[in-house]
C-alpha cells in the first residue's frame, strides 16, 4: 500500500511558493520615481540600455522610410540646437540628430538613447534656434523621463509586445512585423507605422517642463515657448500630428 504523502510538505512547498510570488510581486510593485519632477509611477519593465536598443532599431527603421536632409540651413539648425539640448540633459548616450524630408509632417521626435528626427514640415514653425529648442528640448524631456518605457511597462503593452526583453532587444529582425509596431507605437513614433499611441496628459505636461529646462540650460530663451506653441495651433492644426500636438 502505497505510504499517504506527508501534508506538512506539501504546505511548507505551498507557502515557499506564495512567498515567492509575493516577493517578486512586491519588487514589481516598488515605485519608480521619475527624473526633476519626483513623480512616483509603478516600476518600469525595460532598463535604459534595454530601451536604447528599440531606440536604435526603430530609428534605423524610420530612415529607411524617409530621406535624410543634409547641408542645408534647416538641417544645420537640427544638428547645432539638437547638440546643445543633449548636453544640457548630460546623458552620455549615442547621439543622432536627422532631418527628414517630409514637407507635410509637421513633428519631431527623440527615441530613447538620444535618436532625435525632425521633418522639413516643422521647419515653417521652427524659423529660429529658439523655436526649435522648444521643440526638441520637449521631445527629448519625454526621452529623459523614460515616458515611452512606462507606457510599454503597462501590463496590456507588456502582453502585445508577448517576448522576453533579453530576446526582444537582441533580435529585432526576428520580431514579427506587427510586434515591431507595437514597440514603435510605444516609443513614439507609431505614426510611421500607421499606429499612434499618444502621450499622456500627464506626460506632456513634464515634457513642457523638463524640456524648459534643458533649454534654459543650453541658453535658449524660454519666453517663445508659449508664442510658439500658440502660433502652430493658431496657423494650421489640421497638419499637426496627434504625437506633436
Amino acid at each position: 500500500m502505497p505510504k499517504a504523502p506527508d501534508l506538512r510538505w506539501l504546505a511548507v512547498g505551498l507557502a515557499c511558493s506564495v512567498l515567492t510570488l509575493a516577493t517578486l510581486a512586491c519588487g514589481w510593485m516598488q515605485p519608480d520615481t521619475v527624473p526633476y519632477t519626483g513623480r512616483l509611477r509603478p516600476k518600469l519593465l525595460y532598463t535604459e540600455q534595454e530601451m536604447a536598443v528599440f531606440g536604435a532599431e526603430s530609428y534605423a527603421e524610420v530612415l529607411k522610410k524617409y530621406e535624410v536632409v543634409r547641408g542645408t540651413p534647416g538641417a544645420a539648425r537640427v544638428q547645432r540646437v539638437g547638440k546643445r539640448i543633449a548636453d544640457a540633459t548630460g546623458k552620455k548616450w549615442d547621439w543622432e540628430f536627422h532631418l527628414l524630408k517630409a514637407d507635410d509632417t509637421v513633428n519631431a521626435f527623440c527615441l530613447p538613447g538620444g535618436k532625435i528626427a525632425v521633418f522639413t514640415g516643422l521647419l515653417e514653425y521652427a524659423k529660429t534656434d529658439d523655436d526649435m529648442a522648444v521643440v526638441i528640448g520637449h521631445e527629448t524631456a519625454h526621452a529623459v523621463l523614460q515616458h515611452s518605457n512606462e507606457r510599454m511597462s503597462q501590463p496590456l503593452a507588456k502582453k502585445l509586445v508577448g517576448m522576453p526583453t533579453s530576446i526582444a532587444v537582441d533580435v529585432w529582425g526576428a520580431i514579427a512585423p506587427g510586434t515591431r509596431k507595437v514597440v514603435m507605437s510605444g516609443l513614439g513614433v507609431g505614426y510611421v507605422v500607421g499606429e499612434v499611441m499618444p502621450y499622456s496628459q500627464k506626460d506632456e505636461i513634464e515634457a513642457d517642463e523638463v524640456g524648459l529646462i534643458f533649454m534654459k540650460r543650453a541658453g535658449y530663451r524660454l519666453e517663445v515657448a508659449p508664442a510658439f506653441w500658440k502660433r502652430m495651433e493658431a496657423e494650421d492644426k489640421g497638419r499637426i500630428t496627434d504625437t506633436l500636438s
